[in-house]
């Protein structure tokens, strides 16, 4: 038996092949600090990681950690400068440009060993990534060039786990609601997009769907909404979030993960957050002045900032949301959100925001400069949210406290291998916080931005923006009541635009559920599947030769338009356009539809000849085929009309997602185990028709 090798840098388990790196190794340098500038005071050191169990009285030598031990310690390495490394392929010589190690743009190049850095504070980084190894001449004494290579295997065996992981699942969110009001039917919204995105990805393959929601409980706003009630904060929040809970319940909101931001969970994320980030040296404490916004809950920079009078009296609004400003000078907590400015640009590059419509308005707030953040209001002022670690008489700013709460899911679920998330789903009017104060706020902390951001409009009422003081809120459980679960689903993602605002009427709904939900859908199931026209109750077969007969009826166009219908509302739903997705269905239904009062195949069920009761078969075959698909696809949005519908036709329920959907195989000559297959018993309506 041969000697077994002793492991290190070059052949690392689960890490890149030596091939993959040996043509990019550069010259042998020293590791000495770079004259032309002077690293960052914070930077986080790799002395306490150790990627190596020594035995150095064991014949078997060193043995390396598992790849789930490496992954565990995977919060020792300085994230700040690989955050980016997930897009970049592992190599010493990525376009020049960049830095040979994070794939930020390169504006420092070792003079000896010709490496590339993103700056001098990366580079010192590097220069400290030699790990704690007891006992280890061999790796103290390699060059500067392999503890650097080593480094970058390590790193690339974590994104192989990281990947994997990835693969499997899905982490989606919405905002977390604000609890000073009741849930209205854009809280809705956000929640059915969602809840859409997270069954699509089931439907996929997807084995673990993280979808984490949640109510915001801190702020002014809050603890003005409590003392109107005259209860204490604690009670008034406990009271709403239950009710968010309850109407997310009965819209069928299946969400995995609810994040409240009073929970004891929450308070140590954002602290541990917060030190994170004042660790990497991005929180500074000075004198803040400027115009705030309580209903926004922010100091509003001076080119959003409008003047109005009123009679005798001068205002000063927000431009962007119209609320009432106030001017404040007080002392608090920085953040250098002007810092960051390019690496936001950088990341947005990557098509992040979807609709692509939204960005126009990221670079416009980016285009006129962007300020540094006030991050903490005095407690004084403020008593209601998360203390400040350190000092008690700052309390955490609402929108970092709230923006953190997708971490929070990370002590229920493993965030630490999922993240980045994959999807945030929000409304247009929070898009500023998603799309440039989140990932500023996650860059300085060392976490890597979202992979997407969704954004959405609004839901209008007489084409005026929902406002309690208006008295024209939609409440979302009146119509649950009236209409059910998947009729307000389906009227919701049905008739929204994610770019347009949506204007909601009554009319609108009851005229769309009954003519598509009750007719289309409902009634071509009930029609098609009654006694007088399928006297057996079984899945018909399908004739080929009948098809001649049946030319006159596009039968064979109906059987091409659905059998595309898959891919076409697959791209659709994954975009956000469920709307366009739904559509589609519709339309091959509308056409299935008059198939069968152009055929009439109640007047063919009464005739005995061979011919006729083939061609019944195959006109009820293709109907049925129609009606399948429609049901798989339909799932996101109508889940419980849609396992009404596969179950009339005893599909199993491990037999509905995408990869299941097999497109007429009958007509295709490939077996059809659905033909002869029988019926479920009589059910109800599939969707009743509402009265006016």
């Amino acid at each position: 038996m041969g000697k077994k090798k002793r492991v290190g840098p070059n052949n690392l388990e689960n890490s890149v092949s030596e091939s993959e790196t040996s043509n990019s190794a550069s010259k042998e340098g020293n590791s000495g600090r770079p004259d032309s500038e002077s690293p960052s005071e914070n930077i986080p050191i790799f002395k306490n990681s150790k990627f190596v169990q020594a035995k150095a009285n064991s014949k078997k030598g060193r043995v390396w950690k598992s790849l789930r031990q490496i992954t565990t310690a995977e919060k020792a390495i300085p994230r700040a400068v690989t955050y980016l490394t997930i897009d970049v392929p592992v190599s010493l010589k990525p376009p020049k440009k960049y830095s040979d190690l994070s794939g930020l743009e390169a504006k420092y190049t070792h003079p000896s060993n010709r490496m590339r850095f993103a700056n001098a504070a990366e580079f010192e980084i590097i220069k400290n990534l030699t790990p704690e190894v007891i006992n280890s001449k061999e790796f103290c004494n390699i060059s500067f060039k392999m503890r650097t290579l080593f480094f970058m295997k390590i790193q690339t065996s974590i994104l192989l786990k990281r990947r994997f992981i990835s693969s499997k699942s899905y982490f989606v969110s919405t905002p977390i609601f604000y609890v000073n009001g009741a849930p209205h039917i854009g809280h809705m919204q956000s929640s059915l997009y969602a809840d859409a995105f997270a069954r699509m990805q089931c439907l996929l393959g997807k084995s673990e769907i993280i979808f984490s929601t949640g109510t915001d409980e801190h702020g002014l706003k809050v603890q003005r909404a409590a003392s109107a009630k005259k209860k204490n904060p604690a009670e008034y929040c406990t009271e709403m979030s239950a009710e968010f809970q309850d109407t997310f319940n009965k819209g069928d909101i299946n969400f995995s993960h609810f994040i409240r931001t009073t929970d004891a969970k929450h308070k140590a994320t954002v602290q541990n957050f917060w030190m994170k980030i004042k660790k990497n040296g991005f929180i500074k404490k000075g004198h803040y002045e400027g115009w705030y916004s309580v209903t926004d809950e922010a100091f509003v920079p001076s080119s959003q900032i409008k003047e109005i009078k009123e009679g005798n009296t001068v205002k000063m609004i927000s431009s962007e949301t119209g609320s009432v400003l106030e001017k404040m000078s007080e002392e608090n907590y920085i953040f250098p959100l002007s810092h960051f400015q390019d690496d936001i640009l950088q990341w947005l590059s990557k098509d992040v925001i979807k609709p692509a419509l939204f960005l126009d308005d990221i670079k416009r707030w980016m285009k006129e400069g962007l300020d540094d953040l006030s991050i903490s209001r005095p407690k004084s002022r403020l008593s209601w949210g998360i203390p400040v670690p350190d000092d008690e008489s700052q309390i955490v700013y609402v929108w970092l406290d709230a923006l953190v709460n997708y971490l929070t899911v990370g002590y229920h679920a493993r965030s630490d291998l999922i993240w980045p998330i994959d999807c945030h789903v929000i409304g247009k009017d929070i898009l500023k916080f998603h799309a440039i104060y989140w990932p500023a706020f996650l860059m300085a902390a060392g976490y890597e931005p979202p992979r997407k951001i969704f954004c959405h409009s609004h839901w209008t009422v007489n084409y005026e923006k929902m406002s309690k003081s208006k008295g024209n809120v939609i409440d979302p459980i009146n119509l649950i009541n009236k209409y059910g679960c998947d009729g307000f689903r389906y009227f919701l993602l049905r008739a929204s635009v994610p770019t347009n605002d949506t204007n909601y009427s009554e009319q609108k709904i009851h005229r769309m559920l009954n003519a598509e939900l009750a007719n289309t859908l409902g009634n071509l199931l009930r029609r098609s599947c009654v006694k007088a026209v399928n006297p057996d109750q079984v899945f018909p077969r399908f004739f080929h030769h009948s098809l001649d007969s049946l030319k006159d009826y596009n039968i064979e166009e109906i059987i091409k338009n659905a059998s595309e219908l898959p891919e076409k509302v697959q791209q659709f739903f994954l975009e956000g356009y469920f709307y366009k997705g739904i559509d589609c269905i519709m339309a091959c239904l509308r056409d299935t539809n008059a198939l069968m009062e152009f055929t009439k195949p109640w007047e063919l069920s009464k005739e005995n000849n061979k011919e006729s009761k083939e061609k019944l078969s195959t006109i009820l075959h293709v109907i049925y085929e129609v009606l399948k698909i429609s049901g798989i696809l339909l799932q996101p949005v109508i889940p419980n009309l849609s396992n009404r519908l596969l179950t009339k036709f005893q599909i199993p329920s491990e037999q509905r997602g995408w990869q299941n959907i097999s497109c007429f195989p009958s007509y295709y000559h490939l077996p059809n185990p659905l033909e002869f297959h029988p019926l479920d018993k009589d059910s109800p309506p599939l969707y009743e028709r509402r009265k006016e």
